[in-house]
């Protein structure tokens, strides 16, 4: 069930990008809040992590936080 909760959140991403166009710049921040995100494999953070990416770019010095 957390897999689909993953893969639909992507999509939903996909949808915004799509709707706003894909970021000039790159993301400054991103943050995993709520007590949840501590439910999520390696590989849920990696595929999320991957379908922001394609919306706006996350570069090194991009600050990730994940609310535990």
């Amino acid at each position: 069930m957390l897999q689909e909760y993953v893969r639909l959140l992507g999509r939903e991403m996909t949808a915004w990008g799509r709707l706003f166009g894909r970021a000039n710049g790159h993301t400054t921040t991103i943050h995993f809040g709520g007590g949840s995100p501590m439910l999520l494999s390696h590989a849920q953070f990696e595929s999320l992590l991957a379908d922001l990416d394609r919306l706006s770019p996350i570069s090194a010095d991009t600050e990730i936080a994940v609310e535990i």
